[in-house]
């Protein structure tokens, strides 16, 4: 249920009628995207802040803080000259300081960035980051007042990708972060905040000096806070919302031939994954593999799947690579062989009624071909977090969104050094496959050796891919221009309000 401050506020004056209104679900914690986890706050962050790169869900990888940049040195150096129309939004130009001083902050030990490994390909990134060595001895540098370069000690083929992240934009010598006057803070994106009300919701006004987008009728923007999907929806029918970010599975049947309505695949590689927990009883993770017969998920509820195979898009990985569903094997594996006491799979509440529909339907799979009782356990999003740093359960989900369409982003998530292997996988063949790709510049040379990277992680009999996951929206057909492009990055700098009766979404509305 809505609670009375929340109705009451969202029934005041203070909602702007002509404004572009959507919600996240949770209050952002900080201003600084830097200091946020690898996608937590896309829908937040993206709209404030603009770095040398966009990605575009239609258009690909674009240029827009930078005007050109160039590889060199057998891709050890990329050298970008900075678009002069860009600026901050208080009028003042962005320099290459800016850029330099933001990835020091990225990297330097004391900040502990969450998103440090942006940029820990770069010159002396790791000696920095392990305090033998000071900021400015980072492989960024300005060689002239419009001009950034970056030196790599080893190539990193994704790097323009990751400067997509708002976690890269440029940073000020004076930047405020002041949540209880959140209007001082002067941002590169195309909108700057205007009023914070906490618990409720954050007022946007357009940044009419951000220059790398000519639209001078961008409208204001209204972000609430809203946790649950339910009351979402309920506010999107009222029209209190314009944009609605999650359509639940189970109400999709009901939206599915509005204009409204649209799913939009992301680059995720969302997981259910056997914990260190069960390294021990590795007859028992292949036979809870084998036992799932991934045919009947589609029949439950309508993804565009299928679940058990790899989620990235064809264009990265080639043909679905998948688990084989083998109940007769299941059973066989599972004769003679030990079993923990108890089985607990675990997931956040956070993930709504798609992820608790699907825990449901794999305890069913477990109980049906396997004669095997799990129990479901949720827990709180924090809770839940800290649990799979600290002790990862025997069975857990994991939403795994990528920081850029790639499969290297996907593979090196499993590595001996990765923060986010909370598998706790150890694999020196998988290293060395995601090491070649790390470094490998042939599409061809690549693809071969993702699909390599994906059969050896899918054969240590570690986890169940989710398949391909697409996100459906509503959108109001009275708005055109944003883009929500596969990195769950929300870009509004081309927002129009259109004519109701086009019937059409910002999607397709160039």
């Amino acid at each position: 249920m809505i609670c009375l401050a929340l109705v009451f506020w969202l029934s005041s004056s203070w909602a702007d009628p002509q404004a572009f209104s959507f919600h996240v679900l949770s209050e952002p914690h900080t201003l600084d995207p830097q200091l946020t986890s690898t996608n937590s706050g896309n829908f937040f962050h993206s709209v404030l802040h603009r770095g040398l790169f966009k990605l575009h869900s239609r258009r690909g990888l674009e240029l827009a803080g930078a005007k050109t940049c160039t590889r060199s040195n057998r891709d050890k150096t990329l050298l970008c000259q900075l678009n002069p129309l860009h600026k901050w939004s208080n009028g003042e130009g962005i320099v290459a300081a800016d850029y330099v001083r933001s990835m020091q902050q990225l990297i330097d030990p004391e900040r502990r960035s969450p998103q440090s490994d942006i940029v820990l390909k770069l010159k002396n990134a790791k000696a920095i980051l392990a305090g033998k060595m000071g900021l400015e001895k980072l492989g960024v540098t300005a060689p002239s007042k419009f001009t950034v370069r970056f030196d790599f000690d080893s190539p990193d083929p994704d790097f323009e990708y990751k400067l997509t992240n708002p976690a890269t934009a440029p940073k000020r010598q004076d930047e405020i972060w002041d949540k209880k006057n959140p209007g001082r803070m002067i941002v590169s994106g195309a909108y700057k905040i205007v009023q914070w009300k906490p618990g409720h919701g954050i007022q946007l006004a357009p940044n009419t000096h951000y220059g790398l987008t000519s639209n001078p009728t961008r409208p204001p923007l209204e972000i609430l806070i809203i946790d649950n999907d339910s009351t979402a929806l309920r506010m999107f029918e009222k029209g209190r919302l314009q944009f609605l970010r999650r359509l639940t599975l189970l109400e999709q049947p009901r939206f599915k031939n509005s204009p409204e309505f649209e799913q939009i695949y992301m680059v995720r590689f969302d997981y259910w994954g056997f914990g260190p927990a069960l390294d021990a009883y590795p007859a028992l993770r292949e036979a809870l593999l084998s036992a799932v017969d991934f045919a009947s998920f589609p029949a439950l509820v309508p993804l565009k799947g299928p679940m058990g195979c790899v989620g990235l898009s064809d264009a990265i990985s080639g043909d679905p690579i998948c688990i084989k569903f083998d109940a007769a094997r299941a059973k066989k594996l599972m004769q003679g062989s030990t079993r923990p006491p108890k089985i607990e799979v675990f997931f956040s509440k956070m993930g709504g009624e798609d992820i608790s529909q699907t825990a449901e339907w794999l305890q069913a799979q477990w109980k049906k071909n396997l004669g095997l009782r799990v129990e479901l356990r949720s827990e709180e999003q924090l809770v839940y977090l800290n649990r799979l740093r600290t002790s990862p359960p025997m069975i857990f989900r994991k939403g795994l969104g990528l920081d850029r369409p790639t499969c290297l982003a996907a593979l090196e998530t499993f590595t001996d050094d990765n923060p986010e292997n909370f598998l706790k996988i150890q694999d020196g063949q998988l290293n060395q496959l995601v090491q070649q790709l790390g470094t490998t510049k042939d599409p061809t040379s690549r693809l071969a050796l993702c699909r390599r990277g994906l059969k050896r992680l899918l054969g240590l009999n570690r986890l169940i891919p989710n398949g391909k996951i697409h996100f459906s929206i509503l959108a109001r057909p009275t708005f055109a221009g944003w883009d929500l492009n596969e990195l769950h990055q929300l870009d509004l700098s081309e927002l129009v309000r259109t004519n109701p009766d086009l019937k059409a979404n910002g999607k397709n509305s160039e």
